[in-house]
């Protein structure tokens, strides 16, 4: 049996390093887009080429919601187009894309309905309706779902409870998970990689909202759970009534009190705004990552990437990522009009009207830039052929380390140094309790001045997405955005209960080298001395 200090000094190092927190020619001839027919329920399909090869392509399906879709963003600036585009520059082969997702998509639901013109709203066809029509021998799909189960409506509405936020956005796993097993299971031939993007603050304390803004809020609140569980109690005490027309008017009003009411309080609710939208995004992050751990169970086919907006990328924030709405009552996304004439057909005004802006609060030509550069990092060490400087499964030992292009003086030197101090210390005192099983590895380093960089390094090297959350909120706990910091990444190899262990983490080092926690780290280890 392992002793009891060895144990706690093992978890100590982990914990340490945790809070303490490195090819084929492109193509050279003009690319080339060429539609291809719309079979089997899919919204767009299209390849893209280079002179006259168009066999042996690198199939790519997108399913999900208006955010896998693009609105609002012109067909070159979706982020599935920017990753199709990169991986037929990186791959030099043809890549056969088919879409599926479209506006107001949800995961599951027990109702059926009529699908639309991808850009406008509807439930149908469901993410798990839209899998069904993916072939078996994709190489690639790209999934986005989970924010129409949960509400816009619901994160709009100042008044709906945080709770019930929370509940949503934790149902999605479940939904989530039994598509993702689905889709392994259909593709487990091929070997499939699948991603899952999730999503970010809509509103936050950088948001500056505008009248406009708080006029469709409460509009979009209309269709929350609290108010029309309001309205239907009024409309049941108002049936008793013999006549249906009172029950009606009764119906209405009560529409319109709320209408009004929430236009009132959105006024003075803000901060329920933020909490909603903080809750969501935070909750619907754990719930897909969790589904993901869930449906993977080893494979590691599964990813899910977190697309880190900062809070300034928030709606009508300074360096906001996402379309807004005009004083005009017009989206200023690039598809506007485009939709707009779509819309000439629909009956109902108020959802003529939502369609007709239903981009705003979506990931404008910034944002989807951000969705794509995430998921290229990620596939770098995962579709074959992908142009890098060594193969994935290959990790610079620690000798190797000091071939690396690490100048003397640098960040990286100094933070490599004293990595290697609080490690040292660390099996120093383990090797007084008579463990000499553990050792480790300096696997590589980079410094950074902007965490969303360095979230795509520990992507790129195989971190896990827990540990990387862990290193980011490190990174902002201490401002290091503003002075500079380094990535060390650090490889333990130990035995535990007879089986041999690798656990890859990242360290975080100030401006100086200094290992974030270093002094914390040398009390408890006097106190275990």
């Amino acid at each position: 049996m392992i002793n009891k200090v060895i144990i706690k000094a093992l978890c100590l190092i982990i914990f340490l390093t945790i809070t303490s927190q490195g090819s084929q020619p492109d193509s050279q001839a003009t690319a080339q887009i060429m539609d291809l027919p719309l079979d089997g329920g899919a919204t767009y399909h299209f390849l893209i080429f280079a002179g006259k090869q168009t066999d042996n392509p690198f199939r790519m399906a997108v399913i999900g919601d208006s955010i896998a879709w693009g609105n609002g963003l012109n067909q070159i600036d979706k982020y599935y187009d920017q990753v199709a585009e990169r991986l037929h520059k990186k791959l030099n082969r043809p890549v056969e894309v088919t879409v599926y997702a479209h506006s107001g998509a949800v995961i599951f639901s027990d109702a059926t309905g009529e699908s639309k013109n991808a850009n406008l709203g509807s439930s149908y066809p469901t993410l798990i309706e839209q899998a069904e029509n993916i072939q078996d021998n994709v190489d690639l799909i790209l999934v986005s779902g989970g924010i129409n189960d949960v509400g816009l409506g619901n994160i709009l509405d100042p008044n709906t409870p945080e709770g019930n936020i929370r509940s949503l956005s934790e149902s999605i796993t479940g939904h989530m998970k039994k598509l993702l097993q689905h889709l392994l299971e259909k593709t487990s031939d091929k070997g499939t990689c699948i991603i899952v993007t999730g999503y970010y603050h809509l509103i936050t304390e950088e948001s500056k909202l505008e009248p406009q803004d708080r006029v469709i809020g409460a509009f979009l609140s209309l269709t929350s759970e609290k108010t029309k569980s309001e309205a239907l109690k009024v409309l049941a005490s108002a049936c008793v009534d013999p006549t249906l027309s009172a029950a009606k008017k009764q119906a209405a009003i009560s529409s319109a009190e709320a209408l009004y009411n929430n236009a009132i309080s959105m006024g003075t609710e803000d901060s329920n705004l933020r909490t909603n939208s903080d809750t969501f995004y935070l909750t619907s992050t754990n719930s897909l990552d969790t589904a993901v751990k869930d449906a993977n169970k080893g494979q590691n086919r599964v990813i899910f990437i977190d697309p880190m907006f900062e809070r300034t990328n928030s709606y009508r924030a300074s360096g906001s990522f996402l379309w807004e709405l005009n004083s005009d009552y017009k989206s200023n996304d690039d598809q506007y009009y485009e939709r707009y004439e779509l819309t000439k057909n629909i009956v109902n005004p108020a959802t003529k009207f939502k369609d007709s802006i239903n981009a705003i609060g979506h990931p404008n030509v910034k944002g989807a830039s951000k969705y794509a550069d995430l998921i290229e990092a990620s596939l770098k060490s995962r579709i074959p052929g992908w142009s890098q400087t060594a193969p994935a499964t290959e990790k610079p030992t620690s000798a190797a380390v000091d071939a690396l292009s690490i100048g003397s003086g640098t960040l990286e030197e100094k933070s490599i140094e004293n990595v290697r101090k609080v490690i040292d210390s660390y099996l120093v005192l383990a090797s007084s309790y008579g463990s000499s099983s553990i050792s480790y590895d300096i696997i590589d380093a980079k410094s950074f001045d902007r965490k969303v960089e360095a979230a795509r390094y520990m992507n790129d090297m195989g971190i896990t997405y827990d540990e990387t959350q862990v290193a980011l909120a490190m990174i902002d706990t201490y401002g290091l955005e503003d002075t500079g910091f380094c990535i060390v990444i650090v490889e333990y190899n130990f035995v535990l209960f007879g089986q041999d262990i690798s656990v890859l983490t990242p360290a975080v080092c100030d401006e100086n080298g200094e290992s974030i926690g270093y002094n914390a780290f040398q009390e408890l280890a006097q106190g275990y001395s």
